[in-house]
């Protein structure tokens, strides 16, 4: 339906153009303003279609992984939702539409681990070959110079819970590929399709210039102080987020200076004090007290500070930080 539309789409702008220039010939352009409210009749129809009921469809589908809390169907889910606007022109343009593509984009960027083997295809691959996670995690930590040889067997896989896995060297934090399937419960659960990544990197590459200029167009509006909310809260999964000012530092760039967040909507990046966002860190979530204040949600975080014994992030979205120490060593009496 959308290559559909698409393709009508084409077919309005070029007549239209033709219309506009009148250097055809005189049956061609008569012959084309016939076809024009055809064309037009069409566009509208597949457009409310896309909209409406199958808009609808997905945030029933939406509502149901998130609930399973399958963050990796719900990328999918989100990545088809923006993907309803791709046709959009910017006479169309409107809070709704401009707040629900932003944030489904913004959503993707932070919870899909692009190249990281979190495609449906890849993870049929991982579960057809019966590759074994740990011994993936080693080689992978052995190609960014880790000397594995100290590494009792079995000791990683309190890591391997199908969640998103950062590996801190040094000063440097890299995502780990998807290395295992991922599970709801005990029930292995795959994504219900290929994220489609270059139809979404290409709709964010042709609307980009129309959206900044809506979007500069009102940087002093009231009207959009909750777009971006919305895109925030739509990317954070934090429904409850609010912040009333926010400053624009560039085309499509936007500083919440309360809440210590960047919204660069060129690239739909969320950023924290200049850095990417990340998930709650295993570490952390596993505790009763994490599960008692925040009900097991996946939230994101930002890196306040890590030193040799101390790891200390913002839960971005809430007023709370959480610290982490490790546990000293019997002999350690200082």
């Amino acid at each position: 339906a959308l290559d559909l539309q698409g393709y009508i789409l084409h077919g309005v702008d070029r007549l239209e153009d033709a219309a506009r220039a009148r250097d055809h010939v005189a049956v061609k352009v008569a012959s084309g303003e016939e076809l024009l409210p055809l064309l037009r009749g069409y566009y509208t129809t597949i457009r409310d279609y896309l909209h409406g009921f199958f808009y609808d469809l997905l945030r029933s589908w939406l509502a149901e992984v998130e609930a399973a809390e399958d963050t990796v169907s719900a990328c999918v889910v989100h990545a088809y939702i923006a993907l309803l606007w791709s046709n959009m022109r910017p006479a169309e343009f409107d809070t709704k539409a401009v707040a629900t593509v932003l944030g489904s984009h913004a959503f993707v960027r932070n919870w899909h681990g692009f190249g990281l083997g979190r495609l449906r295809s890849q993870l049929e691959y991982t579960l057809k070959n019966d590759a074994k996670p740990e011994e993936r995690l080693l080689r992978f930590m052995q190609a960014h110079g880790i000397d594995t040889n100290r590494i009792a067997s079995g000791s990683l896989r309190k890591y391997l819970t199908g969640r998103p896995l950062f590996l801190s060297i040094g000063r440097e934090t890299v995502r780990v590929p998807t290395l295992m399937m991922p599970k709801v419960g005990d029930k292995v659960r795959l994504p219900p399709a290929d994220l489609p990544e270059h139809r979404l990197f290409g709709m964010l590459q042709r609307l980009r210039r129309p959206l900044m200029g809506w979007l500069d167009e009102r940087h002093a509006d009231s009207t959009l102080g909750p777009v971006l909310c919305d895109v925030v809260r739509t990317a954070l999964r934090s429904p409850a987020f609010e912040c009333g000012i926010w400053k624009r530092e560039g085309s499509g760039r936007f500083v919440a200076s309360r809440a210590e967040l960047q919204l660069d909507l060129q690239s739909a990046e969320v950023l924290w004090r200049n850095d990417d966002l990340r998930p709650i860190p295993d570490s952390m979530s596993q505790y009763g007290d994490y599960e008692s204040l925040f009900h097991g949600e996946a939230l994101h975080c930002g890196l306040v500070s890590r030193q040799q014994h101390r790891h200390w992030v913002h839960i971005v979205g809430t007023p709370y930080d959480l610290v982490e120490w490790d546990e000293p060593s019997p002999g350690d009496l200082g």
